[in-house]
C-alpha cells in the first residue's frame, strides 16, 4: 500500500516564456502594396511604425492609416525591426542595404532587384546572417 509520501509527485508545471514582443515594421513605398501589407500588419498584430515615400505627402497619407510616422527614405528604419521595401523596382537593393545595415529583417517585393550584381550582393548579406525575404 503506497502512503501519500511514497507517491511520486506529479511533474511541475511546464513554465511558459513570456512573449517576445512583436516586430515593429517600416514600410519604404506608400503605395498599393504597402495598403495590402498595412492590413497584414493589423490582422497579424503587428505595430507600423513609419512609412517613407519619394513624396511627403504620400507618406503622410498612409502613416495616418496604419498610426505611423512619415519619414524620408534616408531615415529608414525609423527605429523598426523590419522593413518592407515596395518601392519601384531600382531602389530595392539600396533601401534593402539600408535595412540590412541598420540591422533589420527585410522583405523585398518583387522583382528583388534590377541587376544581377545587386541580386547577388542581397543573397550575399542573407548568406553572412542577414534576414531578407523577397516575394
Amino acid at each position: 500500500m503506497l502512503r501519500r509520501r511514497d507517491r511520486p509527485s506529479p511533474d511541475p508545471a511546464p513554465s511558459v516564456e513570456p512573449a517576445p514582443p512583436p516586430v515593429t515594421l517600416a514600410f519604404a513605398g506608400a503605395g498599393t502594396i504597402s495598403v495590402i501589407h498595412g492590413m497584414a500588419a493589423a490582422v497579424a498584430g503587428l505595430p507600423v511604425v513609419a512609412v517613407a515615400s519619394r513624396g511627403i505627402d504620400r507618406a503622410e497619407e498612409r502613416a495616418s492609416q496604419v498610426g505611423a510616422a512619415a519619414v524620408p527614405y534616408r531615415d529608414l528604419p525609423a527605429g523598426a525591426g523590419a522593413v518592407v521595401v515596395a518601392t519601384s523596382p531600382g531602389s530595392h537593393a539600396r533601401l534593402a542595404h539600408q535595412a540590412i545595415d541598420a540591422g533589420c529583417a527585410v522583405l523585398v517585393e518583387k522583382p528583388l532587384c534590377t541587376t544581377l550584381a545587386d541580386a547577388d550582393a542581397l543573397v550575399a548579406a542573407e548568406d553572412a546572417g542577414a534576414r531578407v525575404l523577397y516575394g
